[in-house]
């Protein structure tokens, strides 16, 4: 392996297997999981690069479920209240409130998400300021 597929490697952050469950959460997190290595862009909702809110927009899209709006805020309002430890993959998980951050969970206390300027899409750690998590779908 090449000292950039290394690099590329390291930026997408934690690596492993993430099992999703059936429906369109799961499919959204492996939707969002296969966006990997791609670039933060303020405002960006895919396929080329992407914002937070843009990743859970464009997943959620993807896996059929449309009409999910372009802002971490108004996203946090959404679907049904998942209270803390009950997380599962696919739920979506906030930081801040009204939220500044969105990811989709993975499991493990770790998130898909695309955090800010300078990196790329990525599996991480939960955030300190976690406010919540919101489950969308069935």
């Amino acid at each position: 392996m090449s000292a950039q597929q290394q690099a590329t490697l390291a930026s997408t952050g934690v690596q492993g297997v993430f099992i999703a469950p059936p429906g369109v959460r799961g499919a959204a997190m492996n939707i969002a999981l296969a966006q990997r290595g791609k670039p933060y862009v303020w405002a960006g909702a895919g396929p080329a690069n992407f914002d937070c809110s843009g990743l859970v927009l464009y997943a959620y899209a993807q896996a059929g479920m449309g009409g999910i709006p372009h802002s971490a805020a108004t996203q946090q309002t959404m679907g049904v209240s998942v209270p803390r430890g009950q997380e599962q993959p696919g739920d979506l998980v906030f930081f801040g409130y009204p939220a500044h951050h969105v990811g989709i969970y993975v499991g493990n206390g770790l998130m898909v998400d695309a955090a800010t300027f300078g990196t790329v899409v990525r599996v991480e750690a939960l955030f300190s300021d976690y406010s919540g998590a919101r489950r969308l779908g069935p």
